[in-house]
């Protein structure tokens, strides 16, 4: 085997090894946008009921600037969940064209295993190039999501401040 083919099969092991990098970057990126819509729903959740049991029990109402406080609270959880469902949804990812690969087999079937696999790394940088722009776009979104969800936990932090106090 000559160092040419060495070097490209190492090549295309480390491609192969970055591009599952990425898919896995790619799914907990998801599994985290996930834990912040449920994060957000559960403390919504949460908010409301102690409002419901603070205005119940007839012995204190809560003062309008708390009641500013969670209103803005709850736009908070809203836009932090609706951000985390962005980060989740799907986006049209043409990797490769199906028909050009077919034309590429075809043209390239009884080339070398260095020109094959030279194809077959080029097209996976490709691939790699393009997950690498998605999952930064996602990573941004759940970023402003988590930063609209730590807003809307302080904004209810200081709303039970202003009621206790």
């Amino acid at each position: 085997m000559s160092d040419d083919a060495t070097a490209a099969k190492v090549f295309a092991e480390y491609i192969e090894k970055l591009l599952a990098a990425e898919n896995e970057q790619r799914a907990s990126l998801q599994a985290r946008g996930a834990a912040v819509i449920t994060a957000s729903g559960t403390l919504v959740t949460l908010t409301l009921g102690l409002a419901v049991l603070v205005t119940n029990q007839g012995k204190a109402t809560i003062p309008n600037a708390a009641r500013v406080l969670l209103l803005f609270a709850m736009a908070g959880f809203l836009v932090a969940a609706v951000l985390a469902i962005l980060v989740n949804t799907p986006r049209r990812q043409t990797i490769l064209d199906p028909v050009a690969v077919q034309r590429e087999v075809r043209r390239r079937w009884n080339q070398t295993e260095s020109t094959g696999l030279a194809k077959v790394t080029a097209d996976r940088l490709t691939w790699l190039a393009r997950l690498q722009r998605s999952n930064d776009v996602r990573a941004v979104i759940l970023m402003a999501a988590v930063t609209a969800q730590v807003v809307a936990v302080t904004l209810v932090g200081a709303a039970a401040a202003v009621i206790l106090w």
